[in-house]
């Protein structure tokens, strides 16, 4: 099994997207993914799935449970078979 997410990455990852200029829920909103990976391409693929649930949460106005809520972190494997089916 994974590590989880934590509140700690997730606060890191929104520190992150506020010095990129992403500074509240509008913008986390209107940025798309490819957006940010055109201009940031350093980006790891866990603030990647932060930055999916935060837009998510956003989106259902359940920003403040997402941050509660630790999820399991995806390993490659785990990706792939979700992907795949």
């Amino acid at each position: 099994m994974s590590k989880p997410i934590t509140l700690s990455q997730k606060l890191r990852v929104m520190a992150r997207l506020r010095e990129m200029g992403i500074t509240d829920e509008k913008a986390i909103a209107a940025v798309s993914v490819e957006e940010l990976l055109l201009k940031h391409e350093d980006i790891p693929a866990t603030d990647l799935r932060i930055i999916t649930g935060l837009k998510k949460a956003v989106k259902e106005n359940r920003l403040y449970c997402y941050l509660q809520k630790e999820e399991p972190e995806k390993n490659n494997a785990e990706k792939e078979e979700n992907d795949n089916g």
